[in-house]
């Protein structure tokens, strides 16, 4: 757990996605840092794979903004992986469809 919170500090990024065996399983993120570390005093030394959201919720590439919304809406989630040929690509967050709605891409 340290070396991803580590991870995501250095890097900027509110999020990562855990592996099993080079697999998607899940996504660990800084509501999960709060929550299920700092808050009810776990040992950081857990493993992120043991308390990440899971199942990945993903969208495949080429979504539209309203249907991404209405996944992230619908999911209760604020990260939407997006996916191609299997593989993540991107993550389409909820701070990019605020933006997107705020330049009026969306129609």
């Amino acid at each position: 757990m340290n070396a991803v919170a580590k991870l995501m500090g250095e890097n900027r990024i509110g999020s990562v996605i855990t592996t099993r065996q080079g697999e998607p399983i899940g996504i660990f993120t800084e509501r999960d840092l709060l929550t299920k570390f700092l808050a009810v005093d776990r040992s950081l030394t857990t493993e992120v794979g043991e308390v990440c959201s899971s199942p990945l919720i993903t969208a495949p590439i080429g979504i539209n903004v309203n249907e991404a919304a209405a996944i992230m809406a619908s999911k209760h989630i604020r990260r939407l992986p997006i996916t191609e040929k299997g593989k993540v690509v991107g993550i389409i967050t909820a701070r990019d469809l605020v933006e997107a709605y705020a330049r009026g891409r969306v129609k």
